[in-house]
């Protein structure tokens, strides 16, 4: 049986420039929202709950989207709550586009399409995800050889610390290394 969410689903894809046939994504159970980062021992860090539902999600996704998406991106939802406690409809978006990081798109920078919208069932909790192109006058689109020259220059330089650190080491850690 069809969910009965999905012509409003379409209609928001729509409404936010969403072009072509999108892919539809639903994952089962109360929607999750993105929760705060916890601070702790002066670090600040994502709790485990958060980091192991953003997991399961981008595997739903990755199953889902059959390979990265390069240009401006879409994402609409409609998160289907079991009860009518209140909930942070941004927080939930939150979530699903960090999953969707580096799994569905590049970056979350490409989405320039997004629209939620939150509804009830008490019997099936669930997220209604629609992911495809947009069409947008800003342009977002990834260039793979600049992502490349980006990581080969974040290399380098690594190597090139890890190489200075073990001069210094192996001269007492006496001086800076120079040319």
């Amino acid at each position: 049986m069809a969910d009965p969410h999905l012509p409003r689903l379409q209609k928001m894809y729509d409404a936010v420039g969403g072009t072509g046939t999108p892919t539809l994504v639903v994952l089962e159970g109360t929607p999750h929202p993105k929760m705060r980062h916890q601070h702790g021992n002066g670090k600040t860090y994502q709790p485990d709950k958060d980091r192991e539902a953003e997991r399961l999600t981008a595997r739903v996704l990755r199953r889902a989207v059959p390979a990265m998406m390069l240009t401006n991106v879409t994402v609409v939802c409609i998160f289907v709550v079991p009860d009518a406690r209140t909930r942070d409809e941004d927080n939930m978006m939150k979530h699903v586009k960090d999953a969707a990081n580096g799994v569905v798109y590049h970056d979350d920078r490409q989405v320039t399409g997004e629209a939620a919208r939150t509804e009830l069932d008490r019997d099936a909790p669930r997220t209604l995800i629609l992911i495809g192109d947009n069409d947008s006058t800003l342009d977002r689109t990834v260039d793979l050889d600049v992502i490349a020259q980006r990581k080969q220059a974040a290399a380098r330089r690594k190597l090139e610390k890890g190489r200075a650190e073990t001069i210094a080491r192996l001269r007492g850690g006496r001086g800076q290394l120079y040319r």
